[in-house]
């Protein structure tokens, strides 16, 4: 299968390496003919992707990737063709990136009950998206509370609280109808191993109102691949595939790496455009 479209990529906007710009430079470095930037709970504006859009010839869909869980297990949704500056939309971002500030700031208090003396000033000059573990161990590093990655790894690790801000599945697919999006069950298989489970979640899901399934993703086997085909074709829903790039934040993920023909990226538009109009 010849890859033309990614349409799951990732942007600084949440926690890639790669800029908006470098994103669209790289599509057609490879010859992609269209992408979709899918950052986590956040949505890069259509002025933004326009500009680099017109620069490089590159076509686009907005999106996102939201957040979800299902029977205790993360899942993640991706929403096609929303609009960036929809206020639903602008403040799902920012009650999930303030959620993410209270999140890190617990496990930061109770990194410190343990004995260190991490200070949490390092958030007051990062982006709410940065808002993670990552930036928390980068601070155990930089405050010498920590001698590398490994062991900062480990402290937090130790310290782990679960976060509770993921919507459930259902719940997503549905706020990404009611803002004229189209609802694709992200890399299936990444979270949930087994076939019949799958199923289960894809049956349920379509019912909610999903619409696609992101039949080929990076890590996929070529049996796992050819099971999301099927569960496609089954249910009716659009045919995806993308390659979860995040620069060199997620290493052996990179555009090229998998997609979908541009056929299927003129079906998302089309979906995009009848739900736009519901």
């Amino acid at each position: 299968m010849k890859f033309e479209a990614d349409v799951h990529v990732h942007s600084t906007h949440s926690d890639s390496s790669r800029s908006v710009e470098n994103v669209f430079d790289f599509a057609k470095h490879i010859g992609l003919k269209g992408i979709a930037i899918t950052d986590h709970n956040v949505a890069v504006s259509e002025d933004e992707l326009l500009q680099e859009s017109k620069r490089t010839g590159i076509e686009y869909v907005t999106g996102m990737e939201l957040s979800c869980e299902y029977q205790g297990e993360k899942v993640d949704v991706l929403c096609y063709g929303i609009d960036p500056s929809n206020e639903n939309i602008r403040q799902y971002s920012e009650s999930y990136y303030a959620g993410r500030k209270e999140h890190a700031l617990r496990v930061v208090d109770a990194i410190n009950q343990s004995g260190y003396s991490l200070n949490p000033d390092m958030f007051t000059t990062t982006r709410p998206q940065d808002w993670n573990t990552n930036i928390i161990m980068n601070g155990l590093i930089e405050q010498g509370l920590a001698n590398d990655f490994e062991s900062a790894k480990e402290i937090v690790i130790a310290h782990r609280i679960p976060y509770e801000r993921r919507m459930e599945v259902h719940e997503g697919i549905k706020f990404c109808r009611e803002n004229s999006g189209v609802p694709v069950l992200a890399h299936p298989f990444y979270y949930i191993k087994e076939p019949e489970i799958l199923e289960g979640l894809v049956a349920t899901s379509t019912q909610a109102g999903l619409l696609g399934i992101e039949a080929y993703y990076t890590s996929h086997t070529p049996e796992q691949n050819r099971i999301c085909t099927a569960l496609g074709q089954k249910y009716n829903l659009l045919i995806t595939g993308g390659s979860d790039d995040h620069g060199d934040r997620k290493p052996g993920f990179v555009m090229g790496n998998s997609g979908m023909p541009y056929e299927n990226f003129l079906l998302l538009k089309e979906a995009i455009k009848n739900c736009q109009t519901e």
